[in-house]
């Protein structure tokens, strides 16, 4: 059977474990182990397993072309490739069972509509209910080590602020001062306990042709922000 390999990459990138080589792998060597044809591959790159047919490109792509391509199926990774949310998974199932095609998962083989057999139906929707289960319940770690981190001062991802700049890769990333930055904000925090007013201090900093950290010029709002970070100190 001619099938169409759909690859998904989560937005949630430290919970997703499955990169897009490793899932095309696994459709590769599933399909030729089970007798199958891969023409195609539709990806979509960061939609959240929680996402609806709305916001999947890729797959209404593969929808529509999918007679004109002459496949028969689509074959996924493992179902939450489909949907991570049991209701979203059971909904973008019917509709490509609707449009005629077959769906199959490397890791448990076909995912039948089987509408006259509850048992299979039960079983298909107590593996997406247990697969939902255990991604909310490694979102909420990471999301209490994230804060962990943070309360400690360490770097949990994202633009570092300004005044700071981040040094290493992955796990070893971690933030230190950035002595150019330190030194407006510095300037910032004086000009203004001396009684400056923000537009002031921007228009100096624009003045002398010091950029914010995109090169552009300085707002006072931005420099209200920045001061807010310090008012406590």
């Amino acid at each position: 059977m001619n099938l169409a390999g759909y690859i998904r990459v989560s937005t949630e990138g430290q919970v997703d474990a499955f990169g897009k080589d490793v899932q095309r792998e696994a459709i590769l060597r599933w399909a030729e182990l089970n007798g199958h044809l891969v023409t195609h591959f539709y990806e979509e790159d960061g939609v959240s397993g929680k996402t609806d047919s709305g916001s999947r490109p890729a797959l209404s792509q593969a929808l529509e072309q999918a007679e004109r391509k002459h496949f028969e199926g689509l074959v996924v990774f493992e179902p939450s490739r489909i949907a991570r949310r049991i209701v979203v998974q059971e909904t973008l199932l019917t509709l490509i069972w609707g449009q005629g095609l077959k769906v199959f998962a490397t890791t448990v083989g076909e995912l039948s509509e089987d509408e006259d057999d509850p048992t299979k139906i039960m079983i298909r929707q107590i593996l997406g209910v247990i697969a939902e289960f255990d991604h909310r319940t490694t979102v909420k770690k990471l999301q209490a080590g994230r804060l962990i981190k943070s309360s400690q001062g360490g770097y949990i991802g994202g633009a570092a602020a300004y005044g700071l700049r981040v040094v290493g890769i992955g796990k070893n990333s971690h933030l230190v001062p950035d002595a150019t930055e330190v030194a407006v904000i510095e300037e910032m925090r004086l000009r203004h306990s001396n009684g400056e007013g923000l537009t002031a201090i921007a228009e100096s900093l624009n003045g002398r042709q010091i950029p914010t950290r995109q090169g552009k010029l300085w707002a006072a709002t931005q420099v209200s922000r920045i001061l807010a970070r310090f008012e406590n100190e």
